[in-house]
């Protein structure tokens, strides 16, 4: 009896276990039969997992707040938390806004007329003015290896870091990117007595060859 007895209470367990287990289940049916969860973008763009972003000195303002990443990413899948840019040639979203930087002269920059504006610019952050990604010389020196930014005697902006002084970043009509044909575009130095980087005095070249033209 005390057998027949114990089966039954076992009986009766198993029973009462596998009809929570439905319930259970059936409660949670809807969540699991249910559609893929949304990401809210705008929030995402927020989370403390991108909470580096805007911090540095200078912010590009499509990246100031999560109401603007949409500008230039889109969801991969509405219930994934993973973007990739829109569209996939970077500088057709840049263009979108720097529309002043199309890409219209005869000499052109390879990163830019390559579309790899990022190789020169984070396109959300840094401490660099027109969100650069390092100082120049270094930046520049990135392809254009050390050597030639090297020798007994070094041009004053090359020792300085002044690259875009003499060079266009993106585009020129003139060969190199440089901003004007030389010799104006030397005159816009060497038009007064002047020391070098390494303090050597530089003559009026400018002067001396009008006079010298005169002569």
């Amino acid at each position: 009896m005390d057998n027949r007895n114990n089966g039954l209470r076992n009986y009766a367990v198993y029973i009462g276990v596998g009809v929570l287990s439905l319930v259970g289940l059936g409660f949670m049916s809807p969540i699991l039969a249910g559609p893929p969860a949304k990401i809210d973008t705008e929030a995402s763009c927020t989370a403390s997992c991108h909470q580096d972003y805007g911090k540095q000195k200078h912010i590009h303002p499509a990246a100031a707040t999560g109401q603007n990443c949409k500008f230039c990413h889109k969801p991969a899948a509405a219930d994934k938390h993973a973007f990739k840019p829109q569209p996939d040639n970077i500088s057709d979203i840049c263009f979108e806004c720097h529309d002043e930087q199309a890409p219209s002269k005869k000499v052109r920059h390879m990163p830019f007329e390559s579309g790899m504006c990022t190789s020169c610019h984070d396109p959300h952050q840094s401490d660099q003015a027109k969100l650069l990604k390092s100082p120049l010389p270094q930046l520049c020196q990135t392809c254009h290896g050390e050597d030639m930014f090297k020798g007994k005697v070094v041009h004053g902006p090359v020792a300085t870091g002044k690259c875009l002084d003499c060079h266009h970043p993106h585009q020129e009509e003139n060969p190199r990117m440089l901003r004007k044909e030389p010799p104006e575009l030397c005159f816009d130095c060497h038009n007064k007595v002047q020391k070098d980087a390494q303090g050597i005095t530089l003559p009026a070249t400018k002067q001396w060859l009008d006079a010298k033209a005169k002569a």
